[in-house]
């Protein structure tokens, strides 16, 4: 299980533009983008290419969920399958990468505080 993927279009002002963005169009829902939670990069040697991975604390989240707005949307009308609600703790019985998140979600959630956590740099190859 992968978060969405997608990335900044020339209508993205700032980064939580493109969460809204992303998490209408792969999943029908709207939500207020709360604070950073995590960082993470990842080199794609093979693609060279370089993501950028930011994730957010989403809240006060409306709408039904739903795969019907990615038609036409091109590879991610193909590539999702299945968009669901998780309970954190049955998350820990999915394959989520990185597996970290699951842990560390937790952690700054019963903490009460959200400091952004940088999970750290890999390259294709090292896991």
């Amino acid at each position: 299980m992968d978060p969405p993927g997608g990335g900044r279009e020339d209508t993205d002002f700032t980064t939580k533009d493109t969460v809204i963005r992303e998490l209408r169009e792969e999943s029908g829902l709207e939500a207020h983008v709360g604070p950073l939670m995590f960082i993470r990069e990842f080199a794609e040697i093979s693609g060279d290419t370089y993501h950028l991975e930011l994730y957010y604390l989403l809240e006060n989240i409306t709408g039904e969920i739903t795969l019907k707005n990615l038609k036409g949307l091109g590879r991610d009308e193909f590539y999702i399958s299945e968009t669901r609600w998780v309970p954190l703790d049955e998350a820990a019985n999915l394959k989520i990468y990185p597996a970290c998140l699951i842990d560390e979600t937790q952690k700054q959630l019963s903490s009460r505080t959200i400091i952004p956590q940088y999970l750290g740099r890999e390259t294709e190859g090292d896991y």
